[in-house]
């Protein structure tokens, strides 16, 4: 056996006999000949260095001409003019080219870095090169940190889409290679994100695909390899260390029981730190630029079998599939192997899991100086990138919301019109509403508005967004006001009796699952349910107090006055209809015909005024829809606008806003009518945190409608 069949670390030569292909390999050279451009992005030491070098050959034997630029060997180079110019001359070292690339650069030096680059591959290397040409870019992470990586990727996309109307680009094509997600190549949210590219998913080995291993291991191996594989999965680096250990050995002793004190030894007994492949993995996942915390308590969610659907969307789980340590399974994160899983186990994580406490340290006046300094560059980068993001959050949400609106809308023309075209148009938004939502939590996540938040905090921003308000734009004086609303309403002897009580009232008359359904037939958002709580403690027999003299009395659970009932449907009779006593007639005491008619009331004002604000549609049932819509009217330079124009009023109707510039005329009434129904909807969330025996009463019929949508 050769001493170098195996190869631990670093790019396998093009001839290297222990390569071993995946149907990368063929996805990849598929698809450049087609002259897609191509994306690898994998974790580190998986294979992605070899496979560009594997493809590079299989394309020549085809006729394609290919170079390699690796990011990582032109280091961290800040002026753009010179990076570009050494990306060109390792294109030109690579391919090869006849030509002088850096005497080429200078004579163009009065065009720009990035039209240079792209005038140098369009006029120098297409016209040297005939047939197709593909560009392998490798360490493509290495680029993220320099000031024109933006400028770069734009270049690309550029090229790449130049192909419809310029034929000559369409003989090139590139390939990029890297740890980082597609996400992630331009920073800057004003610019078009990176939308291009096909996708390679670089897989493990297979453990059928390994007879290279086999031979050389000699032909009673396969419960050697086999041992391999099961504390391995596959992956690359540790099958190539184990297997050249392994080989190193006697015949007789090529036995499981020593691939095991093999993996005990060099991996399980070992200090992370002295392995560089490991602490690499660690350093990843506990980079603090990231929300640390939240990547954990996923990681921990894994470890201990618990369901995480996978969401490539995820900055989280990208973030853990990056660092290598889990892989889809089933749709399903899964630990990546058992090496792995051993190493960073449930002990590992609770060590490493911030607590965010903090110590006092005491520091020399001149160490004090220099961090302040260092922290002070590093906030100014960090707070440009911020914006950005915030920008792209809030743009993020307000699509979202537009599409929750139109949802709504829809539903309602369902109500007066049954149309299968409408019904098509309905289940299209109600997908694109999803993947807004679940991009939109992403860049929540990313924007990291939830890292420093209490558990409280982060119910309370929840709850802000189901209603349909915006998490970045909302005050910290209403998080405080909704804090000791919480306390000062629902958490004091009576507050917590009533709370008790009235949920349990619901659930022994199963009224929660009827008004969770019908709340989201009509578009609106379940936690509605808690202005029943309000309004009458889920008593459907219940009575107002007070005879308005224009209004009349209020009654039943939802606590309609006469004449609301009556324009959404229900009957009530002209005698005693302001009695403080219960009319067998009068529907506004019928659970579901009065649970219904609150919904169209919810859903009209919803579509109509408030524009899916609701928190606004809560308030105007206090206040009265009309004064409310007035106010509205009113915002400070939609005076003018029509309501129903709802691109230019979105971002103006919120409820932020309209407590900003009304909070004098609005009722204190109206403001704590908000602040209960709201705090009350916080503590739905999770009631045992506040010392109630129950959990979420909505929790079993929301999953339920979820499952019934998958």
């Amino acid at each position: 056996m050769p001493n170098d069949f195996f190869q631990v670390g670093g790019t396998l030569s093009e001839n290297a006999p222990s390569y071993i292909e995946r149907p990368a390999d063929r996805a990849l050279l598929t698809a450049l000949e087609k002259g897609d451009l191509c994306l690898v992005l994998a974790p580190r030491q998986t294979g992605k260095s070899s496979l560009m070098v594997h493809t590079r050959r299989r394309l020549k034997v085809h006729g394609v001409q290919a170079g390699i630029v690796d990011f990582q060997a032109l280091g961290n180079q800040q002026d753009a003019d010179q990076w570009f110019g050494d990306v060109l001359y390792q294109v030109e070292r690579s391919l090869p080219l006849e030509t002088d690339s850096t005497a080429w650069w200078e004579a163009h030096q009065r065009l720009g870095p990035t039209q240079r680059f792209s005038k140098y591959l369009e006029d120098v290397v297409l016209a040297a090169c005939s047939g197709q040409v593909v560009l392998f870019f490798d360490e493509i992470d290495s680029v993220l940190g320099l000031p024109f990586s933006d400028d770069f990727f734009t270049t690309l996309r550029a090229l790449y889409n130049a192909r419809s109307t310029n034929p000559t680009l369409q003989r090139l094509t590139f390939a990029l290679f890297g740890v980082t997600t597609a996400s992630s190549f331009i920073q800057d949210r004003s610019r078009t994100p990176f939308n291009i590219g096909k996708e390679i998913a670089l897989t493990d080995f297979d453990r059928t695909a390994t007879e290279p291993f086999t031979k050389v291991l000699g032909p009673e191996s396969d419960a050697l390899v086999d041992r391999i594989f099961y504390w391995t999965n596959g992956q690359p680096l540790l099958v190539q260390k184990l297997a050249a250990e392994a080989a190193a050995w006697p015949e007789e002793e090529r036995t499981a029981e020593r691939i095991d004190e093999a993996v005990q030894h060099d991996y399980l007994d070992r200090k992370i730190e002295q392995d560089t492949h490991l602490k690499f993995i660690q350093d990843y996942l506990l980079d603090t630029t990231i929300p640390v915390r939240k990547t954990l308590k996923t990681y921990q969610q894994v470890l201990t079998g618990q369901q995480v659907p996978v969401d490539e969307k995820s900055p989280i789980q990208n973030r853990l599939r990056l660092a290598g340590i889990v892989r889809a399974e089933n749709k399903r994160l899964a630990p990546r192997n058992r090496i792995y899983a051993r190493i960073f186990d449930r002990k590992w994580v609770q060590e490493h899991t911030p607590r965010y406490t903090y110590k006092l340290v005491v520091y020399s006046t001149s160490s004090v100086m220099i961090l302040l300094i260092i922290a002070l560059g590093y906030a100014v980068v960090q707070q440009k990138q911020n914006e950005a993001l915030r920008r792209t959050v809030t743009d993020m949400f307000y699509e979202k919301k537009q599409q929750d609106l139109t949802i709504a809308q829809l539903l309602l023309e369902l109500d007066e019109s049954e149309n299968d075209s409408l019904r098509e148009r309905l289940a299209q938004i109600q997908t694109a509403r999803d993947e807004s939502a679940r991009r939109y939590d992403g860049l929540v996540e990313e924007l990291g508005i939830y890292r420093r938040l209490t558990e409280e905090e982060q119910h309370i921003y929840d709850i802000a967004r189901i209603f349909n308000e915006s998490q970045v734009d909302m005050p910290a004086s209403f998080v405080a006001e909704v804090k000791r609303y919480i306390r000062e309403t629902w958490l004091t002897h009576r507050g917590r009796s009533t709370f008790q009580t009235s949920i349990r009232r619901a659930q022994d008359n199963n009224y929660i699952e009827f008004i969770v359904r019908t709340f989201q037939d009509h578009g609106l958002p379940p936690q509605f349910i808690y202005l029943a709580l309000q309004e009458s403690n889920f008593d459907i027999e219940a009575t107002g107090w007070f005879v308005h003299p224009m209004f009349g009395r209020a009654k039943g659970m939802w606590q309609f006055i006469p004449e609301t009932a009556r324009r959404y449907g229900l009957f009530v009779p002209e005698l005693n209809q302001n009695a403080a006593v219960v009319v067998p007639e009068d529907e506004r005491h019928d659970f579901e015909k009065s649970t219904v008619a609150i919904a169209e009331y919810f859903q009209e004002i919803y579509v109509t005024m408030t524009q899916a604000s609701g928190l606004l549609a809560m308030a105007s049932y206090n206040w009265g829809e009309h004064r409310v819509f007035r106010q509205l009217n009113q915002l400070s330079g939609l005076e003018n606008i029509d309501v129903a124009d709802t691109p230019e009023t979105l971002r103006a109707r919120t409820y932020w806003n309209f407590l900003t510039q009304f909070e004098e005329q609005m009722p204190d009434q109206t403001k704590e009518y908000v602040l209960k129904i709201f705090a009350a909807a916080v503590i739905g969330e999770d009631p045992r945190r506040y010392g109630f025996d129950f959990d979420n009463p909505l929790k079993p019929y929301l999953e339920a409608s979820q499952g019934k949508a998958e």
